[in-house]
């Protein structure tokens, strides 16, 4: 029988707040990893990036559907969603939400409405209670600077009013974790950007932290309008082509070094794109010096405000999608090995034959890991191909296909160093995975996990809450835990639990007290290290 710790506590206010360390209280989810090619998490993780295209979620989704939808795609392996601020076409009432609040009362940019933003920091606080990042358009322009964006309204506004609401932005938002922020969007930034940048200046004015990247016209890479710019320090891509890898080996040796992933290929029902090239997509661009992708489906990005886009409204049934199910193998698969060490094989010395024709959209790429730990290959169609498995080093490896539509492996066997031909046992596109045998790793896509950690399934019920709540997690280890509350300005506002306590599961309960309505973050530091949840109060 699992014991329960419980823990009971009426919620007393200190006296004097204590401050809590800058990195524990008000550290962005994500930030980029020390040789520049990845991202990390707030303990230094190499941090695995798949995001979702759910640009309408802020306008189009009121709280409980926001909550199914990210409920949704954090169980299905999803880190991540993009997501426009201010939606000015994609919703039902845009630019008003789903409660009938608009974003301005008057005149856009200068009069921002607080009720409409207190819906946005409801679902950054959902999407923080499920592991997600928030990649935030806080200006999308619209394809082609047209009626989709603001751009004519950014045209329209003054530099000051420009200034004022990024002010309004940055100082709303320094402190809230799973954010990065992304400039523009679906078109060249060109006829505006002085005017954009005043807006990123009065940002980073308050917030420093959290990371920028940017979304231009297809075919183009995020970093074109703005090379020189020192606040941007995400890169990424925006191509319909079939031929990802392309992209991919461009970034990678770009300079300055920058991490980057595929922030908009061809979306799921549109296009006529099939799963096939949706996999390739993200499986060329990983394989190849990305750190991850975003992948997008119709009707889910629009959340069924566009129905002559792709014919459908039916979000919610889109949430299964053939297209989700092989993202999810697609994280399942490199979070099972050592992704963050890839070095693409450009040259063709670990696929030595078999990959077929460069520049084609039927070629096959490779990567190893930079520790010898395994060859990653992608046949986009089934072929036999040959792989030198001296690349892993002296000893024997161990073969495995692993099938990314559904996450099916075999177990092909061990061999020697050198040159061995392997050949998928079906038609379709297969993933080829060679192991140093001596390693022991369990089946591709069968551990997620790389860093096992102390605090385990966090929770808060019931969330948002009023008068009461509970605190509820798993330590993995006897040890000493601090449980406390925290305001978006990094103070203490509430010490809950500090002492040490046996491994196993630990509930929590207190009441809300004097606290008043907002967003705060349940803080469980636990051998050095700490978890982190959103918890709305209500009154």
């Amino acid at each position: 029988m699992t014991r329960l710790a419980r823990v009971t506590f009426a919620l007393v206010l200190p006296g004097a707040l204590a401050l809590l360390a800058p990195a524990a209280s008000v550290a962005q989810t994500l930030s980029v990893g020390p040789t520049g090619r990845y991202l990390v998490d707030r303990y230094g993780r190499p941090t695995f990036l798949l995001a979702d295209a759910g640009w309408s979620l802020f306008a189009q989704l009121n709280t409980a559907d926001a909550t199914q939808y990210l409920k949704a795609r954090s169980v299905a392996g999803f880190n991540a969603v993009v997501v426009n601020l201010i939606e000015h076409e994609f919703a039902n009432n845009a630019p008003r939400n789903a409660y009938g609040q608009a974003p301005f009362s008057g005149r856009p940019f200068a009069t921002p409405n607080d009720a409409y933003f207190a819906h946005v920091d409801s679902i950054l606080a959902i999407a923080q209670q499920y592991g997600i990042t928030l990649f935030v358009a806080p200006l999308y322009l619209g394809a082609g600077c047209g009626q989709e964006g603001w751009c004519a309204e950014v045209e329209a506004a003054t530099t000051v009013e420009m200034h004022a609401w990024g002010n309004y932005v940055g100082e709303r938002y320094a402190g809230v974790p799973n954010i990065v922020w992304v400039l523009g969007g679906d078109t060249d930034p060109a006829t505006v950007a002085p005017k954009a940048l005043e807006m990123v200046n009065a940002i980073r004015f308050h917030d420093t932290m959290h990371p920028w990247t940017a979304h231009n016209q297809r075919e183009s890479w995020a970093s074109d309008p703005w090379p020189n710019q020192s606040w941007f320090s995400v890169n990424s891509y925006y191509t319909h082509s079939q031929e990802e890898y392309e992209w991919a080996r461009e970034g990678r040796g770009m300079s300055p070094v920058r991490p980057f992933f595929l922030m908009e290929s061809k979306y799921e029902n549109e296009h006529g794109v099939t799963q096939q090239q949706l996999r390739a997509a993200a499986y060329y661009t990983e394989l190849w010096g990305g750190c991850g992708n975003v992948y997008g489906n119709c009707p889910v990005w629009h959340f069924g405000s566009a129905s002559a886009i792709c014919g459908s409204v039916e979000w919610r049934d889109a949430l299964s999608s053939p297209g989700t199910q092989s993202m999810t193998w697609v994280q399942r698969l490199f979070t099972s090995r050592h992704w963050w060490l890839f070095e693409p094989d450009y040259s063709n010395e670990v696929l030595t034959s078999g990959a077929g024709t460069y520049g084609g959209a039927d070629y096959a790429v490779a990567a190893k890991a930079s520790d010898g730990s395994c060859v990653i290959a992608y046949l986009p169609s089934s072929r036999k191909v040959t792989v030198n498995a001296s690349a892993l080093g002296p000893g024997a490896v161990r073969a495995w296909w692993f099938r990314p539509a559904d996450g099916a492996t075999m177990l092909v066997g061990d061999f020697q160093p050198g040159s061995s031909a392997f050949t998928p046992p079906s038609a379709g596109d297969w993933v080829l995975v060679v192991d140093q045998q001596s390693l022991g790793l369990a089946a591709p896509g069968s551990a997620t996990s790389v860093v096992p950690a102390v605090v385990r399934n966090l929770g808060i019920t019931p969330n948002p809450l009023r008068a009461a709540g509970r605190i509820h997690f798993e330590l993995a280890q006897d040890v000493a835990v601090r449980v406390t509350l925290v305001d978006l300005q990094g103070r203490e506002r509430a010490r809950l639990a500090d002492g040490h306590h046996q491994a196993g599961a630990m509930e929590v309960a207190f009441e809300t007290g004097d606290l008043e309505s907002g967003l705060y973050w349940c803080l469980v530091q636990a051998a050095g290290r700490s978890e982190k949840r959103a918890v709305v109060i209500i009154k």
